[in-house]
Parts: C-alpha cells; sequence; structure tokens
C-alpha cells in the first residue's frame, strides 16, 4: 500500500506539468521506546513564485513493537503536513541563502491506532547556507513545534527545538554527498529523550530534475533512536532552501512522520484488532 500511494503522488505531480513537482520516499526508524516506524510517503509541490512552495506530504505508516512477548502493530494513513516554504539569495562571494518553513499538521491519522495526534499542530523552520567553494555548500537549520503532539518528526520530542548542521560535497558532476549532525535542546517527552544523532547521505541525479537521494541517521545518546534510514525517488523532497528538504536532516525529517504514537494516540497502536 506504501509504495502505491508513493507511485501514485509522484505520477499525479509529474502529469500535473511545469510548476508542480514531487516525490516519494520509503523511510524506517527504530525509536528510542522499542518501536519500529516504516513509512511510505508522497510529496505534491507547487511553486506559485519563484522564492515559495507550497506542499503536501501525505503518508502510510506501519508501527510495530513487542511488549511481554507479543507483538503489536498499527497500520493506515498518517497526519497529513501542509507546507509553506519560503527563501531568498543574498548577493556575496559565499552566495547565502536565507529560508523558512511554517509546517501545518491536519489530523488525518487514527489516533485510537496511535498512527496520528488527534490534534491539529503546526512547526516552523528557520535556516541560512552559504557556499564556501563551488562543490562545498553548508546550512544550519533550527526547528521548532507551535501547538499540538507532533513535533518536527519522529525523531525528536514534540515540544524540544532541533538544531542541524548539514555539509554537501559534490563529488561528481552527478553525485553529491551529504554528512550532518543534530541535536535537540529543551523540553524532552515523557516517552521520548533529547536526540542526538548524525547522519549521511547524497543524491543522484538521473535524468534533468529527477534524483535518487538516500539518507541515515544514527544516534549518539542512549535516548536517541539507534537508527532511521530513507530512500526517495522525484523531483522534489520539500524544497530548495535550507530548511524545507534539499539537505540530508531535513529531507529525512520529511521522510518519518511525527504524528505517530502521540498526542492523544500515545500508547494506542496495535491495541485493537481494527488497527491491523
Amino acid at each position: 500500500v506504501a509504495l502505491s500511494i508513493m507511485a501514485a503522488v509522484f505520477l499525479v505531480s509529474i502529469a500535473l506539468g511545469q510548476g508542480v513537482s514531487g516525490g516519494a520516499t520509503l523511510g524506517s526508524v527504530k525509536l528510542a521506546s522499542g518501536a519500529t516506524q516504516v513509512a511510505g510517503t508522497g510529496i505534491i509541490q507547487v511553486a506559485p513564485a519563484k522564492w515559495l512552495t507550497v506542499s503536501a506530504s501525505p503518508s502510510y505508516i506501519h508501527l510495530s513493537q513487542k511488549i511481554s512477548g507479543t507483538t503489536y502493530t498499527s497500520a493506515g494513513l498518517g497526519d497529513l503536513p501542509v507546507t509553506a516554504a519560503a527563501s531568498t539569495s543574498l548577493p556575496g562571494r559565499l552566495r547565502p541563502e536565507l529560508g523558512a518553513a511554517f509546517d501545518l499538521s491536519l489530523p488525518v491519522g487514527n489516533s485510537a491506532c496511535g498512527l496520528g495526534t488527534g490534534t491539529v499542530g503546526s512547526s516552523l523552520d528557520l535556516g541560512v547556507g552559504a557556499s564556501l567553494t563551488d562543490d562545498l555548500r553548508l546550512a544550519l537549520g533550527a526547528s521548532r513545534a507551535l501547538s499540538g503532539d507532533q513535533g518536527t518528526s519522529a525523531l525528536s520530542p514534540s515540544e524540544a527545538t532541533s538544531l542541524s548542521l548539514d555539509a554537501e560535497y559534490g563529488l561528481s558532476s552527478r553525485f553529491t554527498g551529504s554528512a550532518s549532525v543534530s541535536g535537540d535542546f529543551g523540553v524532552a517527552d515523557s516517552g521520548q529523550a533529547l536526540d542526538r544523532s548524525f547522519g549521511l547521505g547524497g543524491r543522484l541525479a538521473l535524468s534533468g530534475p529527477l534524483e535518487l537521494v538516500f539518507d541515515t541517521r544514527f544516534g549518539l545518546s542512549s535516548g536517541s533512536s539507534p537508527w532511521a534510514i530513507s530512500i526517495g525517488l522525484g523531483t522534489a523532497f520539500g524544497g530548495t532552501n535550507p530548511v524545507s528538504g534539499a539537505y540530508s536532516s531535513k529531507r529525512i525529517q520529511h521522510a518519518l512522520s511525527g504524528g505517530s504514537n502521540r498526542g492523544s494516540g500515545n500508547g494506542k497502536f496495535g491495541k485493537t484488532s481494527t488497527c491491523s
């Protein structure tokens, strides 16, 4: 089902033509609670202006966890993030770029099965990027939830502020490698500690704007998610500015929704036969 949703979103975005782009990712994360989340996520993105993008990212989520010898599972649609992102480039040798993104999470997921929060949530991303050389680019980003229990991703507590530093280096005319470090600051959740992690990833140009991307993330602290991985195909993965998906740490955040097992859905996945 997840692969079908991904393919449908990608094909619709391509069929809509110029000004509309899209992509699809398949990601998995081992949460610090012990649960495993697998998510197929699509994105449809519209660019009404050169500096502005608006996108929606439907996802299909599968959760599983073994508790006292019994494996509980839930599967279904997750909450729906809708994002508006803006960026601007400034003159200068380093080609600096400033970006901001506002995320609104709509409670589409079934909170009774742990697949959604049951409430509307919002979050804000800010970032700055600069090119040190023609091949090397750095970006610093900050993300924080403004309301609701969604948080910024499944990798971070819902009330924490997430900071990330990303570096991209063009290894060839078609392949760009990336590395990132991330950390959470502020308030930890009752079921999720503050995250400290690093990641590696890359993107391969296939044909025109079409790219194949992959991203990984590994926990550095005892409360962090041990690992996360995602792979994607498309022409957009959340935007083109420093905070909305162009860098590895942000791509994997968008690939792994934060709405599962949170809010009114906390601790409820797999507890009824209708959830799987």
